[in-house]
């Protein structure tokens, strides 16, 4: 009988997400920044920012796979990251965009009911 490899690949997918965003809510919760986003929006953007940071060390993870200690610090250097990059990153475009605001570039247009400016 072949064996299932099932759950161990949805292991290895799965728990390195997982473990990053642990690390977002161990930031958010312990030591927040004076300037921290809601939970929620850090969550949002943490979708593509995870993509880019835990899809390269999957195959690092896949082959640590059978070493615990391997295992174990390739998890703690995604947590690490999920702590670290993400409220940066959600810090910056908070402030991108209310400096855009600010600035005058996003414009609301009011037309007319004759379709006049």
């Amino acid at each position: 009988m072949e064996p299932n490899y099932n759950f161990s690949n949805t292991i290895i997918l799965f728990l390195p997400f997982l473990c990053y965003y642990l690390g977002i809510v161990i930031r958010k919760v312990v030591c927040p920044g004076k300037n921290c986003p809601p939970l929620l929006h850090q969550f949002l953007l943490g979708i593509p920012v995870s993509l880019a940071i835990v899809c390269p060390l999957l195959p690092v993870f896949k082959s640590a796979y059978g070493n615990l200690a391997a295992m174990g610090v390739t998890l703690a250097i995604i947590i690490e990251h999920g702590m670290i990059v993400n409220e940066t990153a959600t810090s910056r475009l908070k402030k991108i965009r209310t400096e855009v605001n600010i600035g005058g570039a996003c414009r609301t247009v009011n037309m007319g009911n004759d379709g006049s400016y």
